[in-house]
């Protein structure tokens, strides 16, 4: 307990240090860690605060320099939708100077994981049927939320860029053998990480992902 309740301290002082927040601008900020999704939650009632916290790519803690991602999460009253085929690897503004809708005001937009599927948060708790990305019209579906799975390690509870475990750590999706690159040659035949059926893990007839 008195680890957690320093590691939690350490990770405040990180966060005020990357984002050069000011004293009251601390003072105001709260955390909770989620250890199983690998997940830090802050906390502001301050706008400008959220975006300076957002803009932090790399937190110093302990003396080791952790990777971090951060966006700012959706308002209350707010919906997200999803369009794929978009290209891989672009930042959060690059994605927002490209989008345009005429029926809803977009507030936010990430990439998911490595996939070439956009999330969109919506003001407001409608999600068009359609948005341009660079002029080109998308068909945009509302978001169905699933279990939180992670492509790295084949876990639930988070996702690969949540993933808590190195960035080497592989698990063949299909027979779930543990890799040490994920174009690593070995005998591969169907067999789930989590039930030990003969189908891959997360295919969609597994018992444990029904659940």
């Amino acid at each position: 307990m008195l680890y957690e309740l320093v590691l939690t301290h350490s990770i405040l002082q990180a966060t005020a240090s990357a984002a050069n927040l000011a004293p009251h601008e601390q003072q105001a900020l709260t955390l909770q860690v989620r250890n199983r999704q690998n997940v830090i939650l802050l906390k502001t009632s301050n706008e400008f605060t959220a975006r300076k916290v957002a803009a932090i790519t790399t937190l110093s803690i302990q003396a080791c320099i952790h990777i971090v991602k951060a966006y700012v999460t959706a308002p209350v009253v707010s919906c997200r939708g999803v369009i794929h085929g978009i290209e891989k690897g672009l930042s959060d503004d690059q994605l927002l100077e490209s989008l345009e809708s005429w029926h809803a005001t977009i507030l936010s937009a990430r990439m998911m994981g490595e996939t070439e599927s956009v999330l969109i948060t919506f003001e407001g708790t409608h999600v068009p049927h359609n948005v341009f990305f660079r002029r080109v019209l998308y068909r945009c579906k509302p978001e169905r939320p699933t279990a939180l799975k992670c492509n790295r390690c084949r876990e639930y509870g988070h996702r690969m860029l949540n993933c808590p475990h190195p960035p080497t750590y592989q698990r063949c999706p299909t027979c779930s053998t543990k890799l040490n690159a994920q174009d690593e040659p070995h005998r591969c035949s169907a067999h789930c990480f989590h039930c030990g059926g003969n189908h891959p893990t997360f295919d969609n007839t597994c018992p444990v992902q029904k659940q």
